[in-house]
């Protein structure tokens, strides 16, 4: 799920001074063209450094996306967010595309992106790494037993803005998926995020490594399932599959 990527740290031209916080930013016109391969269509994206000032410094980002094949019976758009920190979601979608099934790929156009910072989107400032360094903090081959000294290490605290509420109270149901031996997310963090959603349900793996996605055909029955018919797996549902072979 995570990819090694070179840390990018440069500094933006500068912007405009900055003004009052304004209320919210103006959602990016978005204009799709074939990405030169003749199966994606990519575009930029401007959007704001600070989201509290939505009208000051701008940068780019970029996306790529995989149509529906089948127009007539599409159902909408599946949003791929890499994670990593690190991952490009502009890789993804070709990858996502490719290893779902063929009714996935029909009925959904399927969009990911390049965070800020990320391969193709435009690079930000950022804090250098004390002691452990790019490689360290951002992917394999010591994904998971990296992120935690690269985090208790970084210079400093960065709070969430975000306050709450975690319910996501009135959404259709959210499936949440978890694996019994991630190293990196642990089991128990799923169980309470599902617990914690007004309408959250729970398919738990029993197996390792990082997430269940490409490693357990059973749980990937479900998200299918889950995304073509909204139909969630039965209280308490565990796979045992043996992994999928690479």
């Amino acid at each position: 799920m995570k990819a090694l990527v070179t840390f990018l740290a440069v500094v933006l031209g500068a912007g405009p001074a900055l003004a009052a916080p304004q209320s919210r930013a103006t959602v990016p016109t978005l204009a799709w063209e074939d990405c030169g391969d003749g199966v994606h269509e990519c575009t930029p994206a401007q959007v704001p450094l600070d989201y509290r000032y939505p009208g000051g410094t701008q940068l780019t980002l970029q996306l790529r996306r995989w149509k529906a094949a089948d127009p007539d019976a599409r159902i909408g758009t599946l949003f791929i967010y890499a994670g990593g920190p690190g991952s490009s979601g502009w890789d993804w979608v070709r990858s996502f595309a490719t290893s779902a099934t063929q009714e996935i790929r029909d009925r959904f156009d399927i969009v990911g992106f390049d965070p800020r910072g990320v391969h193709r989107s435009q690079p930000v400032v950022a804090a250098e790494f004390p002691l452990t360094g790019p490689g360290m903090a951002y992917g394999p081959p010591a994904y998971d037993q990296t992120h935690a000294p690269a985090c208790l290490q970084w210079a400093a605290a960065r709070l969430s803005r975000y306050t709450g509420s975690y319910r996501a109270h009135g959404s259709a149901a959210i499936l949440v998926s978890g694996n019994t031996g991630d190293p990196d997310t642990p089991y128990a963090d799923s169980v309470a995020l599902a617990r914690t959603l007004e309408n959250g349900h729970l398919i738990t793996w029993q197996g390792e490594g990082h997430t269940a996605r490409r490693k357990s055909a059973c749980v990937e029955r479900y998200m299918y399932e889950y995304l073509l018919r909204e139909v969630v797996p039965p209280e308490g549902t565990v796979c045992r599959d043996a992994p999928i072979p690479d």
